[in-house]
């Protein structure tokens, strides 16, 4: 049975105080002047000895408390299992403080889990290298209307007349697996080439390349159309084609919407531009085809196979806008010692 220190504190300072009290009554109207000194020992040694009481019970406290604490440091440092803590205090108030510290610790592990959940989730929907771009730190943080204007690559690409095929397919979810098949393949190529999908449009994707990355991007739009290729007829049973569009220029990032409901998203001309392009590989033998200001963004052009296809005026432009197309599966030959990473 555990003991209550701060009861025992009381009883023994109410004894001490009525005893006092007593004495001090008795020596003064009934003790013998004779026998004085005899009475001043015995209140002093009473009152030594419930002193010498009181430190020792709280010693005993103190001690137990003192290892409590360094246990609790052994225990957070180590990350150890909560049922693992000492169960057997004297005292009950280490028992409480013990009780509250294992129901503390393991509801900051549940929160933990929790905000871990939380970020693995806000990372599926937001890319993390958006909302780390335009300042963000915390999640907690993040507010409507900030934004940061960067040079960056946009590549919008769009599955072809897959919305026919896909109504072909009787079984809607088979129709939604297959695209997500296509989608988690296409992911990994615009990851390993350091690109971020912004967001997916229907059957098709916008994605971003830091400015620096433009070399990647034609690289990854070259792997992905063998990718197509490669694993559309194993699928589906026929062909369908990719169409991406690519532009190279100055965009704003941030985050747009409602105090309800925002996104992280880059809005600017080139974006409707990168968009306004995929559409022409519709009717184009190039099924990729980009921008001047992403063919001279290109740091090692001859990788790539670039054909000029003129110049254009886009819907709802009135300025011609120059575009290279290129070639989806021919290979350039690399010079001597050159790789690509």
């Amino acid at each position: 049975m555990r003991t209550s220190i701060s009861r025992i504190n009381r009883l023994l300072i109410g004894c001490f105080s009525v005893l006092n009290l007593g004495l001090i009554v008795f020596m003064t109207h009934y003790a013998q002047e004779d026998r004085i000194d005899i009475y001043l020992f015995v209140i002093i040694m009473v009152n030594f000895g419930m002193i010498t009481l009181y430190l020792f019970l709280n010693s005993k406290y103190w001690d137990e408390h003192t290892r409590l604490f360094q246990h609790f440091s052994t225990f957070i440092r180590d990350k150890k299992d909560p049922d693992k803590m000492p169960q057997d205090e004297q005292f009950t108030e280490n028992a409480e403080f013990l009780s509250l510290f294992k129901r503390t610790y393991v509801e900051n592990k549940l929160l933990k889990k929790d905000y871990t959940d939380f970020k693995k989730v806000f990372d599926t929907f937001i890319p993390q290298e958006i909302h780390s771009k335009i300042g963000f730190r915390w999640y907690e943080r993040i507010v409507l209307g900030t934004a940061e204007r960067r040079r960056l690559t946009i590549m919008f690409l769009d599955i072809m007349k897959f919305t026919t095929v896909s109504e072909s397919i009787a079984d809607p979810y088979r129709a939604l697996l297959l695209l997500n098949i296509y989608f988690d393949g296409i992911g990994d190529i615009i990851y390993s080439h350091h690109g971020y999908i912004d967001k997916y449009l229907g059957d098709g994707m916008l994605v971003i390349f830091d400015d620096d990355h433009t070399d990647d991007a034609i690289h990854a739009a070259i792997e992905i159309q063998e990718f197509i290729r490669k694993f559309q007829i194993s699928t589906i049973g026929r062909y369908i084609d990719i169409g991406i569009g690519i532009n190279t220029w100055s965009v704003i990032m941030g985050t747009i919407g409602t105090k309800r409901r925002m996104d992280a998203t880059v809005i600017g001309d080139v974006v409707n531009t990168a968009s306004r392009i995929e559409s022409l590989t519709r009717d184009n033998p190039y099924h990729i085809i980009i921008t001047k200001d992403t063919h001279d963004a290109i740091v090692n052009r001859q990788l790539f196979s670039l054909h000029n296809l003129g110049e254009t005026t886009l819907r709802g432009k009135n300025i011609p806008i120059e575009l290279y197309g290129v070639d989806m599966f021919e290979r350039v030959e690399l010079p001597d010692g050159m790789n690509i990473k």
